[in-house]
């Protein structure tokens, strides 16, 4: 049996839980907010108004998050800087979702000394402190976006990998896969066409909540000046940037760690609803 996406049921009951109906409203908020944001909010976030009247003003009608140090809209910056959160989160997630699921499902599926080194490599990378390892690797690698990418990526990978690899050894017991093989399917064949696709459930509730945790990696390293660079708005460079003036206009504080709040909030009720409406202990008659 082949799942290769979430049924109508499974998405009826995740958002018919409480959890589920008000993690997919503020989720679609966060991504209308986002994604739509620009069309709505008529301010450039990297346009300066050096002008005394214009700089560190307070939320008002005219400035509906206030502005910042030279005078850039806080509510277009803040905009701004989720939409890329969510972007490079979702980048970073997706490779190492790929990369983690094949490692850990050709490690349960051939086994031996491959499954071993594989295993070890897992266990020896997820040893090191999480926002240490994507530290080192944002260096090696650059700050920048894909500096970004690389070290989230990079620390998730293990993550799937054992997940990929604990789900198929449960899933290479089955007697459809004991079948492919008498049949003489290839080991390639097994892997990307009977097992690969039965892993989709768990995997996308891991990358769900994983989302969650690269949204917060990622605000971590543009706030130690590791990600994305002025003037660019990112929701993390946004914070340490307006530390220095957080006596004066807190609201350059607040904004941007609400956005980074409503994201990581909507992403984990959404995973925790998925994890709980595919978990066959729960499952209904």
């Amino acid at each position: 049996m082949i799942a290769l996406a979430p049924s109508a049921d499974l998405l009826r009951r995740i958002f018919a839980s409480p959890m589920g109906a008000i993690g997919g409203a503020l989720l679609a908020i966060v991504l209308c907010a986002a994604i739509l944001g620009p069309l709505v909010v008529a301010g450039d976030p990297l346009r300066q108004f050096l002008r005394p009247d214009r700089i560190f003003l307070p939320p008002a009608s005219d400035a509906l998050f206030g502005t910042d140090n030279l005078g850039r809209d806080v509510l277009a910056r803040v905009l701004a800087g989720m939409r890329l959160s969510l972007a490079l989160a979702t980048a970073a997630v997706a490779v190492g979702l790929a990369i983690g699921a094949a490692l850990g499902a050709f490690a349960g599926l051939v086994g031996g000394i491959a499954d071993r080194i594989i295993v070890r490599a897992m266990d020896a990378l997820m040893a090191f402190p999480v926002l240490i390892l994507a530290i080192a690797v944002a260096v090696a690698f650059g700050r920048g976006p894909q500096g970004i990418v690389v070290a989230v990526a990079f620390v998730n990978v293990p993550i799937f990998a054992r997940l990929a690899r604990s789900q198929t050894l449960r899933i290479v017991a089955m007697p459809y896969m004991t079948a492919a093989e008498i049949l003489g399917c290839s080991l390639w064949r097994r892997l990307w066409r009977h097992l690969i696709p039965n892993l989709f459930n768990p995997l996308i509730v891991q990358g769900t909540i994983s989302l969650s945790f690269a949204v917060l990696i990622e605000a971590g390293l543009s706030f130690l000046g590791l990600g994305v660079q002025a003037p660019r708005p990112a929701l993390g460079l946004m914070i340490a940037e307006a530390k220095a003036f957080i006596g004066i206009a807190p609201h350059l504080v607040l904004f941007p760690s609400l956005g980074i709040v409503a994201i990581v909030v909507a992403l984990n009720l959404v995973g925790d609803a998925f994890a709980e409406a595919t978990d066959p202990r729960r499952a209904r008659p």
